[in-house]
């Protein structure tokens, strides 16, 4: 799993306050359950391709952080992946 440090560098937040540390954390997380939930429980986290894919979802979830008037009614497609994954799970 990603830890904290390679999500800001990869991020290239240099300043980091608590409000940044808390969200970067969440993402991290939400990138980890994620992976586990299309890979497997045990993906290999050290491999640096889960890393890459890791850090891409940290980036995304970063960048979209917050929808604009403009883009209120749209849910871009890794927030509609999610949603569809959590469904199947609950119904196992």
């Amino acid at each position: 799993m990603l830890n904290l440090r390679e999500a800001l560098d990869y991020l290239g937040i240099d300043a980091e306050d608590d409000m940044i540390i808390n969200n970067i954390n969440r993402q991290i997380e939400v990138a980890d359950r994620h992976l586990k939930a299309a890979v497997g429980d045990d993906y290999p986290a050290d491999d640096p391709r889960m890393k890459e894919v890791a850090l891409m979802i940290v980036s995304e979830l970063y960048d979209h952080r917050a929808l604009s008037a403009k883009e209120e009614n749209r849910i871009n497609s890794l927030a509609r992946l999610y949603m569809r994954q959590i469904r199947l799970e609950m119904e196992e």
